[in-house]
Formats: C-alpha cells, structure tokens, sequence
C-alpha cells in the first residue's frame, strides 16, 4: 500500500509571514543555532540538567534521561530534578520497555523523594511544591499498578489516583498526561479522557500557532554586506602627469599674452580674461556635464529591459560557475517577488517591462556583495616549479619541490569549494579567500533564505516608486541645472572669443610664435583632459555613491531589523514538539472514536510521522527534523488485530485531511525492517527503487534520470502477506547538516521522533510472535513491577542535615548508570 499527497496551503502560510521568499525553488532547510543548548563535558550539572529539559520537552527521551541522570550523579538534586528525571525515564513508554538499569533509576529517583530533598535556591516555594507533589504523584501512579489491586478495589483506587492528578499544578497535570499516558492503566486513561480531550481543545492552537509556527522554518537573516564607495586614486604618477598637461596651456597663453604686450597692453589684458574665463567655466561644469550624461545613460540601461547579467569572469572556470548560479538563484528569488507585487487592474506587461532592469541590477549587486569569491587560477609553471622539474632531471633531488603561490592557490580554492558545499565556517585559515563572501557565524544556510527579506525590500521598492511615477526620475535628476548649462555655454564662447581674438592679433605679427601657441595650447588641453577628467569622474561617483550607498545601507539596515523584530517570537523547538504531540493525541481519540474503541480495548497504539512531500524543514542544532506538513500513521493494538490510519497533516495550521484506514490482523504481517532505499524524485512525486547490496540499481528498476538523481534513504517497509506494504522514509539529513553534528546521532534522533524505533520493535515481535506476544509482554509488565516494589539494597540518603544546601556536591553519591562518561549534546 502506498499512498502520496501533494500539500499547497502550508507553503501560502508560509508566504504570508514572508517566509516562502524562494517561490518553488527547492531550498527548504533550515538549521537554527539560536536557542540551543551545547553541554560538554567539564559544564555544571545545573547546565546539563537544564539541555535534558529542553531534550524532554522536545521529545527526545533518550538523550534528555541521560542529562539528567548525569546532573543528578552529579549531585544536583531538587524536587525539580528528581521530577524531570522520573518523566524522562518513563516518558512514552511501557512498563514492559524497561530494562533493569530503568528499575534501578526508578528505585533510586523514589528514594530520593522519602529523604527530604530540598528544593533549589530561587524558584519560588509554590512552584517549588508542585514539582515535589507531581513526582509524589508519578510515584503513587507506579506504585499504584504495581501493587495490581483487586477488582473490587480498583474503582476506589484509581480514583484517588484521578484525584491526585487533577489537584496538581496544571501545568505540572498536563505534562504527566502528555509523557505517561501510555503507562497509566487504561480505566485511569478512560477516567481522564474528559479533561484530556478539554485540554487538546484548548491548547493545541495556543500560542498563537497559525502566526508562529510558519517562522519557524524561515531562516535568520544574514549578515548584511554593505557597499562602500571606492575613492578615487590620486596616486603620484597621474598628479605629476595632471599638471604637466595643465601647464602646457597655460604656457601657451601666457607666451601669447607676452607678445600681445608688445603692441597693446588692451589687447593682452582681454585676450587674457577671455582664455581664463574660458578655462575656468570649462573646467569647472564640462566634466560634470559630461559625467551626468554618462550616468544618465548607465541608469537608464539599468532600468531597461537590456538590462544583462554582469559577474566577474576572470577568475577559475569553477568559481565563475558559481557565481553565475548563485546569480541564477538570485534572479528567481528577486522574480517571484517582483511578480507578487502586482496589484489587481494594473498593466502586467507594463510592470514587467518596468521591473526587469531593477530586477537584473538587483541579482548583480548581490551576487557581487554576497555571491561566492572569485578565485583566479595560478601560473602553470612559474619559476619556482620548473627550477625544481631542472634540479629532479640532473639528479640533484628526487623529491618534488611544491610552488608556494600554487600551494596558496589551491588552499584558497578549497576553502571556497567547501563553502559552496555549506561546510566551511567562519575562522578558516584563509579568511581573505571569502572576500565579499560574508557566512553566518555558526554555520551557512540557503542564500535564497537568508537573503529573501532583503529581495523583497528591493522588490517593494522599485513597485512603490513606480506606482508613484518616480522610477525614471534620474532623467530629471541628473540633469545639469540652468546655470551650470549658461556657464558651459559662456566658457565656450569665451574660448571661441579668445581664438579667434589671439590669432587676429598675433597672426600677423608674429606667425611662427602663433603656431606654437597653438602646438601647446591644442596638445596640452588635451593631454590635461585625458588625465584629468578620469579623476574628475571618479571623484564625482565617489560623492554620488556614498550618499546612494548611505541611504540604501541604512534602509536596509532598518529592513534586517524589522525583519529579526518579526521573527523574534518564532517558537522554539520544545513548542513544536508540544504542538505535534497534541496533534497525535487528538487523531488517536479520533480514530477511536470512528472505531467506536475505548482504551479497555487498546493494548498499544505508536505514530509514525514522515515529511510530506514539497514540505519544508527546519530543526535546531543537534535537533530532529520539523515539517510544515507530515504525513502522520497510527498504528492501534488490540486482540483482534491492527487498526491502521494515515493522515495528511498540516502542521501550521493543526488541521488533518482526508483520512485513509484499513485494518489487518496479526498472521499477515509478513517483514518489518529499516533498509536503505533510493528515493527517486519526478513531477512531484516520489518513488522507492530498489538497490543492490552495493548501492546500485536493481535488475529491472528504470530510473529516468539515472544513478545521480537517487536519494540515499533510510526507509521503514512493513510487508504484508497480500503483497501491499507501508513505506516511511526516514530523513537522511542530506544536506540538512552542521559540519559540527554527528551523522548517527541524529539518525538516532529522528528514529526516535518519528516512532520508528518502537515501531519497529513492535511490528517484528507481533508479526513473529502474534498475540503470544501480547502474554509475554503482560508478564514481563508485571515482572518489572514486581522488581520495582521488591526492597533492594539500601541506598545513602540524599540529606542528613536539614540546613544542607540543594544543590549537592558529594562525589560519593553512587551513580545510577555506569556507563562511560556521556559525550556532549
């Protein structure tokens, strides 16, 4: 049996926090390093207790009872500890899962509450009370079942247990119901379903999930990577060559004026106010004319339809690669927003053409701020490198004597090859190879992601000034103004005046000075512009930029910081998990509900959640997998067989859809395990193919797009012996990793979150041991009970002094565990 669904209103959830900024590009991971608790080994035990916590309360038993076991060892006992401690040994389990390590903790955890442990310094008495009654209480309800009343005391029993319950914190209520509800006994179960179903009701949208839960798969923000305007570089050289240029006309005009003095002071002195008037009005508002004209033109090609893509493609073929994808990726993102700014009843032709320059323009400068660097190639052969190919030939060495810059170079690369593949992190050796390329600081995640505020920015700007008509207003800014335009005119006049007066006067007279007056002044009016302009131009564009870049700068800037206050109420991963396990909860009454079975009738019931497909994911550091969209399997026990039920779940908006059930009984379960499959992706749809030993295709499985296109999974089969069979893949993280995470813990993690882990333990067992099974699990229950009960060796009490402090330091206080010291979360 196999069954696929397509989801569509997780992702418009999404959109509308401003999440979905990639539009249908498959970059939907996300790791978040915030929040997260990082233990090692030489951490106090309240640090360690407080990771186990979180660990619990985001469902992760294992790892969370071994933290606070450690803490606890530690000597760090309060009422606190000791009741987190006994919900992470018996969190989600059954009597008969407990091994005899679990009855020791057990025994050991309700000693520690008949010594008077005293509660931690801080936290107030109240609230310190009712964690002392909520692990009386867990007590009562294990010792309870292991004492197996009779039927006539039962009712009685099981009430006062009731009782118990309600009159605790409900807080403290509510998670005991949450973690021990497959352990308390099913009449206690059937007696609170009332209040559990209220509490599902109310709690399962609290926190305002609809608003929250999609922030929880966008990423943070990145870094933002401001440009800086380059100043002009007025280096010795070009100044030297500057004003040699400018002296050779000024030489001119004053050889001119020389001669001129000879016939008539009057005739020198205009000829020299016209060529300084000249001088003046052309040097000071031609190259500004000249510049605003070229900046004109550059703008409007930046707001054109011809707009092109522009990356730097001098450097390795590699690294030019990169770019140009992340420019690829870059101009997507930037269209899917630009797109979903358009508004009803306006021109979408006449927008397209207005935002396809903005647009292009927007993917080269982030490409240049944020894409990968530009990595040029080394020399094939430099000297270094033959010199040492010479000395190998003549026989003087025969070990191969490496180039340095070509050692550099290929250091450089590699450190850019694994920033591409999301595994470099900031502090390599070589930071200078990262150049514009800014990661974060614990880690790189999607450019589409991390920079989808800041493309919709960009997108909502170019469309408000647009609709406000003030998108091409560089044709009127950079326009010269009407004075500037009358002193151009009047320094060309002027010019022309001086010309013609000075060869009227001097031509004559003097012919042979006249022509080099005009060699010098021709040559050095035009050697001064060739030097001089550039500069002129550079100067003008470093103005022009720093006030541009100032104000795009802090415009982003208040952008990032809306965008961080948006997210600053995303849920933590505990939440998540809260809001998950209500969701299961309230599909389980439901199922039976549409059975018509009471808890009497359940032996057992497990989940197994798997991602929907076009889903996102995200998870903290060292976390499971959380989905926008699950597909959710329960698995229902009873005597007669297995009540089997698959839902798709929206988990941003809490809501399930159409329900698909059937039921089967023991005798044809036919194999469970957990192989390694490909997952084959096409047209949106997925399909399992069958691998050879090796790794390699099966013998008749055709794949289109070959080996490469295959999936690595680990998956869960449970085969029936009418031929149908239940798949549940099982994230393989992928690419959905830290460099700092290890692979197999965290496969160990979301074995555990997804139910696979008893889900396996349990189909194989029932599929080989069918309802004998059920016998020899109820007298291992009872087994493990009577373990339990039975007065073991007398352990040290935890207090023997009133006035002894609550956080205890006694590294004679015997461990319960003796396993080896436990490695960081």
């Amino acid at each position: 049996m196999k069954s696929e669904h397509k989801y569509h209103n997780h992702r418009s959830q999404i959109a509308s926090q401003g999440g979905d900024i990639y539009g249908d590009v498959h970059f939907d991971k996300t790791i978040h390093y915030h929040g997260t608790t990082v233990v090692s080994r030489d951490d106090p035990p309240e640090k360690r207790f407080d990771a186990g916590v979180e660990e619990l309360r985001s469902g992760k038993r294992s790892s969370a009872e071994r933290l606070i076991s450690k803490a606890v060892t530690q000597g760090y006992v309060t009422d606190r500890t000791v009741y987190y401690w006994l919900l992470s040994i018996l969190s989600k389990r059954l009597f008969e899962q407990l091994e005899g390590a679990d009855i020791n903790a057990l025994r050991r955890a309700f000693q520690l509450l008949s010594a008077d442990v005293a509660p931690a310094h801080g936290p107030d008495k109240e609230e310190e009370k009712g964690f002392l009654a909520a692990a009386l209480a867990i007590k009562e309800l294990v010792l309870t079942q292991a004492a197996d009343p009779t039927a006539a005391d039962r009712s009685a029993v099981w009430s006062g247990v009731q009782e118990l319950l309600n009159g605790l914190p409900p807080e403290r209520s509510s998670e005991i119901r949450q973690h021990l509800n497959m352990l308390m006994h099913r009449a206690l179960r059937d007696s609170l379903e009332a209040k559990e179903r209220e509490e599902i009701g109310e709690k399962r949208h609290e926190g305002k999930r609809a608003e929250r839960a999609p922030k929880f798969f966008i990423p943070d923000p990145r870094p933002l990577v401001l440009r800086v305007a380059v100043p002009p570089a007025y280096d010795l050289p070009r100044r030297i060559a500057l004003g040699v240029s400018a002296a050779l006309p000024v030489a001119g005009v004053v050889w001119a004026v020389v001669l001129m003095t000879r016939q008539s002071w009057t005739d020198a002195l205009l000829a020299l106010v016209l060529w300084g008037a000249a001088g003046y009005a052309l040097a000071v508002s031609l190259p500004r004319r000249l510049w605003l004209v070229r900046r004109r033109l550059r703008a409007a090609y930046e707001h054109s339809p011809f707009h092109a893509m522009r990356i730097d493609t001098s450097g390795r073929p590699e690294t030019v690669n990169a770019r140009a994808a992340f420019w690829r990726e870059m101009y997507t993102v930037a269209d899917r927003w630009f797109q979903d700014q358009l508004q009803e009843g306006e021109s979408e032709h006449q927008w397209r053409l207005a935002r396809i320059g903005p647009q292009v323009a927007l993917a080269n400068d982030l490409t240049e701020r944020y894409g990968p660097p530009v990595l040029h190639a080394p020399p094939v052969a430099g000297w270094w490198s033959r010199t040492g190919r010479l000395l190998r030939q003549l026989g003087v060495t025969k070990t191969k004597i490496s180039d340095p810059y070509q050692a550099d170079a290929q250091h450089r690369y590699e450190v850019f090859t694994s920033s591409v593949k999301g595994q470099a992190t900031v502090g390599s050796p070589d930071p200078g190879a990262y150049q514009y390329h800014t990661l974060q600081q614990d880690g790189m995640t999607s450019e589409q992601q991390t920079l989808g505020w800041l493309i919709k920015m960009h997108a909502q700007d170019v469309a408000a000034r647009w609709r406000a008509g003030t998108l091409w207003d560089f044709r009127r800014t950079l326009r010269p103004s009407v004075a500037a335009r009358l002193l151009t005119l009047t320094g060309f006049v002027a010019a022309l005046a001086a010309v013609v007066w000075t060869a009227t006067v001097l031509l004559v007279a003097h012919p042979l000075p006249m022509l080099g007056i005009t060699a010098l002044i021709a040559v050095g009016t035009w050697s001064a512009w060739r030097q001089g302009y550039p500069l002129a131009r550079a100067a003008f564009d470093y103005r022009a930029d720093q006030e541009k870049y100032a104000a795009q700068g802090a415009a982003e800037a208040e952008a990032r910081q809306g965008w961080v206050d948006h997210l600053s109420d995303r849920p933590s991963d505990a939440e998540m998990a809260t809001w998950l396990d209500y969701d299961q909860r309230a599909l389980r009454m439901a199922a039976l509900d549409n059975y018509g079975l009471t808890n009497w009738e359940v032996i057992n019931s497990f989940f197994l959640l798997e991602a929907a497909d076009g889903c996102k994911r995200a998870r903290v550091l060292n976390g499971p997998p959380r989905y926008s969209a699950y597909v959710v399997r329960l698995f229902i026990l009873t005597e007669d067989g297995v009540w089997y039920n698959m839902w798709p779940l929206d988990f941003l908006s809490g809501q399930e859809h159409s329900r698909y059930d059937e039921t089967f009984r023991y005798e044809v379960i036919a194999r469970c395990r957990v192989t390694e499959t490909g997952l084959y992706h096409q047209d949106g749809r997925r399909e399992w193919v069958r691998l050879e030993a090796d790794g390699s295709l099966a013998s008749g499985s055709s794949v289109k797009g070959g080996q490469r296109d295959l999936i690595l999974s680990q998956t869960l089969q449970l085969e029936l012996m009418h031929g149908e069979s239940i798949h549940v893949l099982i994230d393989n993280f992928g690419r959905f990793l830290d460099k700092r995470e290890d692979v197999e813990a965290l496969m160990d993690v979301a074995m555990e979150v997804s139910g696979a882990t008893d889900a396996v333990r349990i189909l194989q067992a029932v599929g080989g041991g069918g309802k004998d099974w059920f016998r020899r699990q109820r007298e291992r229950a009872r087994f493990r009970l009577t373990e339990l009960v039975r007065t073991g060796p007398e352990l040290p009490s935890v207090r023997t002094n009133p006035e002894l402090p609550s956080v205890r330091t006694n590294p004679e206080l015997p461990s319960v565990r003796t396993d080896p010291e436990l490695p960081p979360v």
